[in-house]
């Protein structure tokens, strides 16, 4: 008998589980330790081919792997996602390991995207390497490019690229392009909890016939028992036609944040709402006992069944000063349904005891 002790066998499962009731894998094995050949057939509930080859004796395991299925779904009953004419190719061994794979997504409430991956998984290093990852989606295409490390720590950094994505390909009420770039990086150790950068945020574009622009940057860190997060921006704002909103500050061990909100009319973001918003809120203060300051205004808004010709309010929250609250709110000539509002007038000063 060789000492590469060789095998040649064949099997037939068939599986009684509820889920998997129905499904067959067969399966032929050839060859010997070093080389070794698998070829399996599946059918039923999950239905695909896969072929294989390894060397066993050899420490850095070099093997080929190839697998097929025409349809694959999850959950198997009542399936929320699809895979079809997918393709899985590993080429390589533990050293370098060379992934492709070539798939169509479906979800019942994502759009249908064309998904191909081309990688490389570093055993020995834990690390691997994304050449390339492509989202053929919504008339456009997503790419994305970086790194991801299992050891010493999670860790990962990601370039992604936006290209002529067409909102109203899944959602009509959203005609536009969107074009933009984004960088991603993190890394996440069970002591010491998510650390994670944008360092680069650009969305611009046309939407509903209006420029749209999105830009700024980011980062945030916590521990994982959600205690001590911090946030921080250097600004993040948002621009759609004439509507904008702002965001700029940190929330760490002292707070300092601020946001502005100007939407002179709402309905050129959405079809839904109508009318006129502004405003402005801030943080201050030590984490523990932060002040909110909030001012909002607005004029003949319009959601649905429901009007309302004018609103005011302003708010300060003080939890330095045992929860002292004042708030003042005024509602004029409102309507929902059949009830009726012409003016309402609300002030309110309180402190905790």
């Amino acid at each position: 008998m060789s000492q590469h002790f060789p095998l040649n066998a064949r099997f037939d499962l068939q599986l009684a589980d509820n889920l998997l009731r129905g499904q067959r894998v067969q399966g032929e094995l050839s060859g010997d330790l070093a080389r070794l050949l698998l070829t399996l057939n599946s059918s039923g509930p999950i239905t695909l081919t896969a072929q294989a080859e390894a060397a066993l004796l050899s420490a850095d395991l070099p093997l080929q792997l190839n697998v097929g299925a025409t349809t694959l779904s999850w959950p198997l009953t009542d399936p929320q996602y699809q895979l079809s004419d997918t393709s899985l190719q590993l080429t390589g061994s533990l050293s370098d390991l060379q992934l492709q794979l070539d798939s169509t997504v479906k979800a019942t409430t994502l759009p249908e995207a064309k998904l191909s991956l081309t990688a490389n998984w570093r055993h020995w290093q834990q690390q691997a390497l994304i050449t390339n990852l492509s989202l053929q989606t919504l008339q456009g295409e997503v790419q994305a490019q970086g790194e991801l490390a299992l050891s010493p720590m999670l860790s990962w950094q990601l370039k992604l690229a936006l290209s002529e994505i067409a909102p109203e390909q899944y959602w009509p009420e959203f005609p536009g392009r969107l074009n933009g770039e984004l960088e991603l990086a993190g890394q996440y150790q069970p002591e010491q909890g998510l650390q994670l950068s944008v360092p680069q945020l650009a969305l611009q574009g046309e939407l509903r016939q209006l420029p749209l622009r999105l830009q700024g940057a980011l980062e945030l860190s916590g521990e994982q028992a959600l205690t001590r997060w911090q946030f921080s921006s250097p600004g993040l704002q948002l621009q759609h036609g004439s509507n904008q909103l702002s965001l700029r500050g940190q929330l760490a061990e002292d707070w300092q944040l601020d946001s502005n909100l100007n939407f002179p009319d709402l309905a050129q973001s959405h079809p839904g709402l109508a009318g006129k918003l502004q405003g402005t809120a801030s943080l201050r203060g030590a984490a523990a006992t932060p002040k909110l300051e909030l001012r909002l205004s607005a004029e003949r808004l319009v959601f649905a069944d429901a009007r309302l010709r004018a609103a005011e309010l302003t708010a300060s929250v003080d939890l330095a000063r045992q929860w002292q609250t004042e708030l003042s709110l005024m509602l004029r000539q409102g309507r929902w349904q059949q009830q009726r509002l012409q003016q309402l007038d609300l002030t309110r000063t309180a402190m905790a005891r």
